[in-house]
Protein backbone atom coordinates (compact mmCIF):
# COMPACT_ATOMS: atom_id res chain seq x y z
CA UNK A 1 0.00 0.00 0.00
CA UNK A 2 2.82 2.38 0.78
CA UNK A 3 3.99 2.34 -2.85
CA UNK A 4 0.57 3.45 -4.10
CA UNK A 5 0.52 0.73 -6.78
CA UNK A 6 -3.08 -0.20 -5.98
CA UNK A 7 -4.18 3.39 -5.47
CA UNK A 8 -5.02 5.62 -2.55
CA UNK A 9 -6.54 4.10 0.59
CA UNK A 10 -9.96 5.70 0.85
CA UNK A 11 -11.61 3.73 3.60
CA UNK A 12 -11.44 0.71 5.87
CA UNK A 13 -14.22 -1.43 7.27
CA UNK A 14 -13.30 -3.96 9.94
CA UNK A 15 -15.19 -6.42 12.08
CA UNK A 16 -14.02 -8.84 14.75
CA UNK A 17 -16.42 -11.22 16.44
CA UNK A 18 -16.46 -14.30 18.62
CA UNK A 19 -19.09 -16.22 20.54
CA UNK A 20 -19.26 -16.32 24.33
CA UNK A 21 -22.12 -17.94 26.13
CA UNK A 22 -23.98 -15.57 28.46
CA UNK A 23 -23.56 -16.58 32.07
CA UNK A 24 -20.31 -18.44 31.36
CA UNK A 25 -18.36 -16.28 33.81
CA UNK A 26 -16.08 -15.09 31.03
CA UNK A 27 -14.28 -11.87 32.05
CA UNK A 28 -14.95 -10.36 28.61
CA UNK A 29 -18.60 -10.02 29.62
CA UNK A 30 -17.74 -8.05 32.75
CA UNK A 31 -16.92 -4.38 31.95
CA UNK A 32 -15.84 -3.72 35.55
CA UNK A 33 -12.85 -6.04 35.01
CA UNK A 34 -10.83 -3.83 32.70
CA UNK A 35 -13.23 -2.65 30.05
CA UNK A 36 -14.89 -5.80 28.80
CA UNK A 37 -14.65 -7.30 25.33
CA UNK A 38 -13.86 -4.07 23.47
CA UNK A 39 -10.66 -3.47 25.43
CA UNK A 40 -9.66 -7.12 25.23
CA UNK A 41 -10.15 -8.00 21.55
CA UNK A 42 -11.63 -4.89 19.95
CA UNK A 43 -8.14 -3.57 19.28
CA UNK A 44 -7.59 -6.14 16.51
CA UNK A 45 -10.22 -4.60 14.25
CA UNK A 46 -8.32 -1.30 14.54
CA UNK A 47 -4.69 -2.44 14.70
CA UNK A 48 -4.64 -4.72 11.64
CA UNK A 49 -5.95 -2.12 9.16
CA UNK A 50 -3.63 0.51 10.62
CA UNK A 51 -0.67 -1.80 10.20
CA UNK A 52 -1.67 -2.72 6.67
CA UNK A 53 -1.91 0.95 5.74
CA UNK A 54 1.46 1.65 7.43
CA UNK A 55 -0.23 4.38 9.41
CA UNK A 56 1.25 5.13 12.85
CA UNK A 57 -0.78 3.93 15.81
CA UNK A 58 -3.04 6.55 17.34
Amino acid sequence: MASGVIGELRGVRACFAYAIESGSGNIRLEPSLGGGATWDVGCYAVDVPLGAATTPAL
